[in-house]
This record gives C-alpha cells, sequence and structure tokens, in this order.
C-alpha cells in the first residue's frame, strides 16, 4: 500500500458479497452501501512512493496504474517527478472531489503531461 508515511495503515475490505470492495478510507465503503457489519480491517505494510521506488530499484516506470478508491490525487502528490516521470499515468477520477481532480492535473500539465478523460479515469501521456 502507498501511503504518506512508511509503516502500517488500517485496511478496510468488505466480506461476502459477489464484489470485494477495499479501501483505505473506510467513511467510502460505507458510502457505497456496504453495511457496516460487512465491513473488516486488517493491518498492512504500507510504504511512501519513494520508499517503494527505492526498495524494487525501478530506474525508470511506463506506466503507472493507479485505482485507489479516492487516494488517487495523495498518489500522485508523492511522486518525485525528479527521480521518476512514467510515461503514462493511468488514474481513477470518479471518488475524487472536483477540486483534486484539478489539482492532479494542473500538477501533470506542469511537469509535461497531456491529458485523455474518460468517463472515470484520466490518462495522462508524457508530451515528448
Amino acid at each position: 500500500v502507498i501511503a504518506e508515511t512508511d509503516g502500517e495503515v488500517d485496511f478496510y475490505s468488505s466480506r461476502g458479497g459477489p464484489i470485494q470492495q477495499a479501501s483505505l478510507d473506510r467513511e467510502l465503503l460505507l458510502k457505497h452501501k456496504i453495511a457496516d457489519t460487512n465491513i473488516f480491517s486488517r493491518k498492512v505494510r504500507c510504504l511512501t512512493f519513494d520508499s517503494l521506488i527505492r526498495e524494487s530499484g525501478l530506474s525508470a516506470i511506463d506506466l503507472l496504474q493507479i485505482d485507489a478508491e479516492g487516494y488517487d490525487a495523495k498518489i500522485i502528490r508523492m511522486i518525485n517527478f525528479e527521480k521518476v516521470k512514467p510515461f503514462v499515468i493511468r488514474f481513477e477520477h470518479v471518488h475524487l472531489a472536483e477540486e483534486d481532480v484539478d489539482n492532479c492535473m494542473n500538477l501533470l500539465a506542469t511537469k509535461g503531461y497531456k491529458f485523455w478523460c474518460e468517463r472515470r479515469d484520466v490518462i495522462a501521456v508524457l508530451d515528448m
């Protein structure tokens, strides 16, 4: 899990039913009409984006796919574009506030990205 600090976080998930949903935000599961009694949590290891890059030994990223149920904007803000600059970043905007979507797109535009907007996702491609 990508987070703002290295360590552990509560990871919430639904139990039972045909669709498994999970998030770092318990409230998001409740908004998706998951009954309180069907939500469970467990501690999971988390890393900052920089720690993930360092531990994995990556020096370049072609595609960064983010589908973090409302946490997408926080992950984008964690990217150190001086260390790694993904060629394509695809993130889900449907669970983000309009202001967060605008801020993500403004940040990525300043880093040289162009955009395609889909119904649920934004695809940002580095303008070469």
